[in-house]
């Protein structure tokens, strides 16, 4: 059986990248865990060794137009493939840049080893190493990286596509009203989600494996990007099912997902080769040295409605099921795929009869109800 292809992610700041020369640390909320690290010193290194196919750098670029301007070398097993420079007169700092990335079909699987040299240092801090990414077949790693725009996340409705210079990839997903909702499969042994606010009062219900559901609200801490959202925790090895729902009437953002990998060695009966736990990294050339916007729209500001998406296909046959209002939740989260129908059913619980547009159910309160 073909193992799985992800991609796997460390932060600057992982003790697998080897430091060599001098750097220093910095960082912003807009940036991996919110750390980087750079230097001023010509001839530091940062070494990485790796099992994989392919690897992308990501970093900050600053503005800061000067001469001599910073510059740094990529080289994977010996070999430069590849200088970046920053783009000339930069306006803003640009976060989450692929600053280059292995040529295609360069790498056979197995082990190699990256290394970046500040080959020009700048007087001030220019590049700054945010985190690397690099497909592999192991599962000997810390983390997988899953992408809002990864296929293999599912949104019900379709929700508004958006993009700005703090997320990740420069691109991010919103709902469009209470009840719109995403699904992500995933193979692992804990997730951790992390998203935008544009709203305090947006909120959302998170259910792991139909398990009952945990509300998100933003702290008073949040920021527009980047705010980690939810933790499942040590979760047993194998498939499972994360599964949010807007429950307000502001948007939810989705920009990306942690997924702590099975053990190494672990095996799934019931898996195929086709499953995957993440998405793969930016392929081809080096990026281009430009600053220019991301290619998708830029986030709304905070109270902005998104274009709203297309409906969901149609599910199964009608069903009947009598609840309580003490256990309405418990009695259809894990039954009912189209979370959506509980939102009625939360908000009017006085009524005496609920008419829920959701295929799955139709529900109807219990005869000894008071």
């Amino acid at each position: 059986m073909a193992m799985a292809t992800n991609t796997a992610i460390v932060d600057d700041r992982d003790p697998h990248i080897q430091y060599a020369g001098t750097w220093s640390q910095a960082g912003a909320s807009e940036e991996f865990d919110s750390t980087t690290t750079f230097s001023l010193t010509a001839g530091s290194t940062a070494t990485f060794p790796f099992v994989g196919t392919s690897v992308t750098v990501y970093g900050t670029v600053g503005a800061h137009n000067v001469t001599p301007q910073a510059s740094w070398s990529f080289a994977v097993d010996g070999t430069v493939t590849g200088i970046y420079n920053p783009p000339a007169d930069m306006t803003s700092d640009i976060h989450h840049q692929a600053l280059w990335t292995t040529p295609p079909s360069s790498l056979t699987n197995g082990a190699h080893s990256l290394v970046i040299t500040q080959t020009t240092a700048a007087s001030v801090g220019v590049l700054y190493l945010d985190y690397i990414m690099w497909t592999t077949t192991s599962l000997d790693v810390t983390a997988f990286f899953v992408d809002d725009r990864d296929p293999q996340v599912i949104y019900t409705p379709a929700w508004g596509l958006f993009g700005s210079d703090p997320d990740f990839d420069h691109t991010s997903q919103s709902s469009t009203s209470v009840g719109d909702f995403y699904t992500l499969p995933f193979e692992g042994t804990g997730v951790k989600i992390y998203g935008g606010v544009t709203s305090a009062t947006e909120n959302a219900s998170i259910v792991l494996d139909g398990g009952p559901p945990t509300f998100w609200v933003p702290p008073s801490t949040a920021t527009q990007t980047n705010n980690f959202m939810y933790d499942s925790g040590a979760i047993s090895p194998g498939k499972h099912t994360l599964v949010v729902t807007a429950t307000s009437d502001q948007p939810v953002w989705a920009d990306y997902w942690l997924i702590t990998p099975n053990p190494a060695g672990f095996v799934d009966s019931s898996s195929d080769s086709t499953s995957v736990s993440g998405s793969t990294p930016v392929s081809g050339s080096a990026p281009a040295s430009s600053g220019s916007s991301p290619a998708s729209g830029s986030r709304p500001p905070a109270g902005s409605a998104p274009v709203s998406g297309s409906a969901s296909a149609s599910g199964p046959a009608p069903r009947i099921l009598l609840y309580s209002r003490v256990r309405l939740c418990s009695c259809v989260v894990g039954l009912c795929p189209h979370i959506i129908c509980l939102l009625p059913c939360i908000v009017r619980l006085r009524h005496r009869i609920v008419q829920l547009d959701c295929p799955c159910f139709q529900l109807v309160p219990n005869a000894d109800l008071a």
